[in-house]
């Protein structure tokens, strides 16, 4: 997702799994939600060379489709 979740650590991955509100027992070890807070991902600004390869591919979803993507920016060094 391209926003931040209210509420959330402070990494770029949260795992949510669902459980019964009274008891708190959890429904099932099956089913997992895994967010992934694009803005929270590379902030220290690093070069792309610098980054893992998992932060390189949320780096290319957090840029896909705009013009100006970027990798770009840092060829004209802007």
């Amino acid at each position: 997702m391209n926003y931040t979740l209210p509420q959330t650590s402070q990494g770029f991955h949260t795992c949510h799994i669902l459980k019964e509100e009274r008891m708190g027992k959890t429904l099932t070890n099956l089913m997992r939600f895994h967010y992934i807070e694009l803005p929270k991902v590379t902030q220290d600004k690093r070069s792309i060379e610098e980054l893992t390869e998992e932060a390189r591919f949320l780096e290319y979803l957090k840029y896909a489709g705009e013009p100006n993507d970027r990798h770009d920016h840092e060829k004209d060094g802007s």
